[in-house]
């Protein structure tokens, strides 16, 4: 039996068995790249839709999108990513997640700004940069303060 299938049952069917750190930890980034991909399309359509088709500036648009999209991820970090909370209690979870999420929205509508206005990127391929970037830091913090 090749190795990588006990993991991939791992992946979709049994998230409780347990598995070496090493492999708890690939299961979780990659659980958690699939939810933050799921996430960003919302973030990116909101983005767009407020933008293009309600008239919106494009950093409240951004900022919309990038709150609907960080709600949606901890309903999918609470339940399919990481099972354990690091707290007490889930209401002092969610609100240091409302937390981080309000300063990954000041670096967002940061780089969004810069890219658009400084260095003449559409706001779109501007907020794509912004967001690449803040997933590798989101999921560190998730993984290391709010979950286990």
């Amino acid at each position: 039996m090749p190795t990588c299938l006990p993991l991939l049952y791992k992946l979709y069917v049994a998230p409780d068995l347990p598995l070496p750190t090493s492999q708890k930890t690939f299961v979780q980034l990659f659980r958690s790249l699939c939810a933050s991909s799921a996430c960003f399309a919302l973030d990116m359509l909101l983005l767009a839709g407020l933008t293009e088709l309600a008239g919106f500036h494009y950093l409240v648009s951004a900022a919309g999108g990038f709150l609907a999209g960080s709600s949606l991820n901890y309903l999918f970090c609470s339940r399919w990513i990481f099972f354990h909370h690091r707290l007490r209690t889930r209401a002092l979870a969610y609100t240091l997640f409302l937390l981080a999420a309000g300063g990954g929205l000041a670096l967002n509508e940061l780089a969004i700004w810069l890219l658009t206005d400084f260095c003449a990127l559409h706001y779109l391929i501007s907020k794509i940069a912004a967001g690449s970037s803040i997933f590798v830091l989101n999921f560190l913090f998730r993984k290391h303060v709010l979950f286990r």
